[in-house]
Protein backbone atom coordinates (compact mmCIF):
# COMPACT_ATOMS: atom_id res chain seq x y z
CA UNK A 1 0.00 0.00 0.00
CA UNK A 2 2.74 2.36 1.09
CA UNK A 3 5.39 3.29 -1.98
CA UNK A 4 9.01 1.94 -1.26
CA UNK A 5 9.80 4.97 -1.06
CA UNK A 6 8.68 6.13 1.50
CA UNK A 7 10.24 7.66 4.34
CA UNK A 8 9.67 4.76 6.77
CA UNK A 9 11.43 1.38 8.77
CA UNK A 10 10.01 -1.69 7.95
CA UNK A 11 8.35 -1.51 11.42
CA UNK A 12 6.66 2.05 10.40
CA UNK A 13 5.40 0.90 6.92
CA UNK A 14 3.74 -2.28 8.85
CA UNK A 15 2.12 -0.54 11.41
CA UNK A 16 0.68 2.34 9.14
CA UNK A 17 -0.51 -0.20 6.75
CA UNK A 18 -2.31 -2.10 9.52
CA UNK A 19 -4.00 1.02 10.51
CA UNK A 20 -5.15 2.18 7.12
CA UNK A 21 -6.82 -0.62 5.86
CA UNK A 22 -8.58 -0.78 9.45
CA UNK A 23 -10.18 2.98 8.94
CA UNK A 24 -13.67 3.73 7.19
CA UNK A 25 -13.69 6.66 4.20
CA UNK A 26 -14.34 9.20 7.31
CA UNK A 27 -11.15 8.46 9.70
CA UNK A 28 -9.02 8.32 6.94
CA UNK A 29 -10.24 11.69 5.66
CA UNK A 30 -10.39 12.71 8.90
CA UNK A 31 -6.63 11.56 9.86
CA UNK A 32 -5.48 12.99 6.65
CA UNK A 33 -6.64 16.30 7.55
CA UNK A 34 -5.50 16.25 11.19
CA UNK A 35 -1.77 14.89 9.36
CA UNK A 36 -1.73 17.72 7.10
CA UNK A 37 -2.80 20.73 9.52
CA UNK A 38 0.12 19.39 12.08
CA UNK A 39 2.56 19.93 10.60
CA UNK A 40 4.59 22.07 7.66
CA UNK A 41 6.31 19.88 5.21
CA UNK A 42 10.03 19.66 6.13
CA UNK A 43 12.73 21.26 3.91
CA UNK A 44 14.61 17.94 3.40
CA UNK A 45 11.37 16.09 2.78
CA UNK A 46 11.35 17.67 -0.58
CA UNK A 47 13.72 16.56 -3.12
CA UNK A 48 15.25 18.78 -5.67
CA UNK A 49 14.45 17.93 -9.52
CA UNK A 50 17.47 16.13 -11.37
CA UNK A 51 19.58 19.18 -12.42
CA UNK A 52 18.89 18.03 -15.91
CA UNK A 53 14.71 18.01 -15.49
CA UNK A 54 13.22 19.91 -18.29
CA UNK A 55 9.87 21.68 -17.44
CA UNK A 56 7.56 23.09 -20.40
CA UNK A 57 5.20 25.69 -19.22
CA UNK A 58 2.50 26.72 -22.04
CA UNK A 59 -0.26 28.96 -21.15
CA UNK A 60 -3.20 30.40 -23.43
CA UNK A 61 -4.58 34.13 -22.54
CA UNK A 62 -6.51 36.75 -23.61
CA UNK A 63 -6.15 39.15 -20.68
CA UNK A 64 -2.39 38.00 -19.53
CA UNK A 65 -2.69 36.84 -16.57
CA UNK A 66 -2.44 33.28 -17.62
CA UNK A 67 0.67 34.95 -18.59
CA UNK A 68 1.77 36.38 -15.86
CA UNK A 69 1.20 33.13 -13.64
CA UNK A 70 3.32 31.27 -16.43
CA UNK A 71 6.05 33.58 -15.93
CA UNK A 72 6.12 33.17 -12.29
CA UNK A 73 6.41 29.55 -12.24
CA UNK A 74 9.22 29.54 -14.80
CA UNK A 75 11.08 32.11 -12.34
CA UNK A 76 10.14 29.18 -9.20
CA UNK A 77 10.66 26.28 -11.15
CA UNK A 78 14.62 27.48 -12.02
CA UNK A 79 14.89 28.77 -8.56
CA UNK A 80 14.29 24.75 -7.52
CA UNK A 81 16.71 23.32 -10.38
CA UNK A 82 14.33 22.79 -13.28
CA UNK A 83 15.35 23.79 -16.99
CA UNK A 84 12.50 25.64 -17.40
CA UNK A 85 10.75 27.42 -20.38
CA UNK A 86 7.68 29.11 -21.22
CA UNK A 87 5.47 29.19 -24.57
CA UNK A 88 2.56 31.10 -25.98
CA UNK A 89 0.01 28.85 -27.17
CA UNK A 90 0.31 30.24 -30.78
CA UNK A 91 3.70 29.57 -30.51
CA UNK A 92 3.65 25.65 -30.65
CA UNK A 93 1.38 22.90 -32.20
CA UNK A 94 -0.70 20.24 -30.09
CA UNK A 95 1.25 17.63 -31.26
CA UNK A 96 4.21 19.35 -29.86
CA UNK A 97 3.08 18.86 -26.30
CA UNK A 98 3.81 14.64 -26.85
CA UNK A 99 7.84 15.97 -26.67
CA UNK A 100 7.25 17.45 -23.62
CA UNK A 101 8.95 15.24 -20.50
CA UNK A 102 7.63 17.87 -17.90
CA UNK A 103 4.23 19.84 -19.22
CA UNK A 104 2.36 22.33 -17.06
CA UNK A 105 -0.24 24.22 -18.95
CA UNK A 106 -1.67 27.37 -17.92
CA UNK A 107 -4.87 28.87 -19.28
CA UNK A 108 -8.80 29.83 -18.38
CA UNK A 109 -11.12 30.87 -20.45
CA UNK A 110 -13.49 34.53 -20.55
CA UNK A 111 -16.29 35.76 -21.81
CA UNK A 112 -18.99 32.98 -22.05
CA UNK A 113 -16.42 30.42 -22.03
CA UNK A 114 -14.61 30.71 -24.95
CA UNK A 115 -10.58 29.90 -24.88
CA UNK A 116 -8.62 33.04 -25.30
CA UNK A 117 -7.31 33.45 -29.14
CA UNK A 118 -3.81 32.35 -28.38
CA UNK A 119 -5.56 28.63 -27.11
CA UNK A 120 -7.66 28.24 -30.62
CA UNK A 121 -5.86 25.55 -31.85
CA UNK A 122 -6.08 23.72 -28.99
CA UNK A 123 -9.19 23.74 -28.57
CA UNK A 124 -10.11 22.94 -31.66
Amino acid sequence: MLPEHAPFTPDQRNALESLIVSLDPVQKGWLSGFLAAGSAPAASVISAPLPSAKLTVVYGTESGNSEVLADRTVKEAKKRGFKAIMKNMSEIAPADLAKASNLLVIVSTWGDGEPPETATAFYK
